[in-house]
């Protein structure tokens, strides 16, 4: 089976991608308290340490005053990074923005090598470490990424349970209809408004995915919310025809990460 592992970034890749990482100053309307750390600058001490950049991303500014300071994310992962369990591979997730929008950020990652997809998760101690625009920032980012780094065998001994757990029909459709009520919202009667079903966010997009694990079973839902491209109808009156939209923004595609990755492991407790 043909896995897919994204290039290495360069600064001229990532400057295209998200140029704010490469911000010479704060946003003006920073307090004199903020103690400006160029993403760039922290970048190239994790590149130091063996942390490359294989993807980023950067919000979109709401006002052109911000372009070029706005939050941003990059992952990073070990040249020499070992395929673990569930073929994926351990990454550090690095957020932050000149904007006063974030501190700077750091969680475990996972990379999956059959669909490209890339895993925010919480788990336990490797939950976020966040570093406030004070001190010495490049230092304590380094050291918390090599934190993260050692709890990767533990991570991979989460996969493995999860792998270990078949679900029955029922489990699987709870679960999906769970995560869809962590992206959409629900009307004054409860009722969701999701534009799609839970059996369609568990139809796998490849035959590789096809089984009723709870590892199988999570990341096939994780793919099909967070890069959308499924047909539904419109909950409101109109009742119109929609394709649910692949999630761009930073924030979200971290918080809805962790809040599948946390739901994941509340139905393992619940049916191991």
């Amino acid at each position: 089976m043909p896995v897919h592992v994204p290039a290495v970034l360069d600064n001229a890749s990532l400057k295209r991608i998200a140029p704010s990482i490469f911000a010479s100053r704060p946003y003006e309307g920073m307090s004199d308290k903020y103690s400006f750390i160029p993403t760039s600058a922290v970048l190239d001490e994790l590149r130091g340490k063996g942390w490359l950049p294989v993807k980023a991303r950067e919000q979109k500014a709401r006002n052109e005053e911000k372009l070029g300071f706005t939050k941003h994310m990059i992952r990073l992962r070990k040249s020499d990074a070992p395929v673990m369990v569930g073929e994926t591979l351990a990454e550090i997730v690095l957020v932050n923005a000149h904007d006063g929008g974030a501190a700077f950020q750091l969680y475990a990652g996972l990379f999956r090598l059959v669909c490209s997809n890339g895993l925010t998760v919480d788990e336990g101690s490797i939950e976020r470490i966040s570093i406030r625009h004070s001190g010495d920032v490049i230092g304590e980012v380094a050291y918390a990424a090599k934190h993260i780094a050692k709890d990767a065998p533990r991570l991979a001994g989460e996969v493995k349970r999860m792998q270990a757990i078949e679900l029955q029909s029922s489990h699987q459709r709870s679960f999906a209809a769970a995560a869809l009520d962590l992206k959409y919202e629900s009307d004054e009667h409860d009722r969701s408004l999701a534009p799609i079903t839970p059996d369609q966010i568990l139809v796998p997009r490849r035959l590789a995915d096809k089984g009723n694990d709870l590892w199988t079973t999570f990341n096939v839902v994780q793919e099909n919310l967070i890069k959308g491209g499924l047909r539904g109808r419109s909950q409101s009156k109109t009742n119109r025809r929609v394709r649910t939209r692949e999630v761009q923004s930073v924030s979200e595609d971290i918080r809805l990460n962790r809040a599948l990755w946390t739901l994941a492991r509340e139905l393992k407790k619940k049916t191991r």
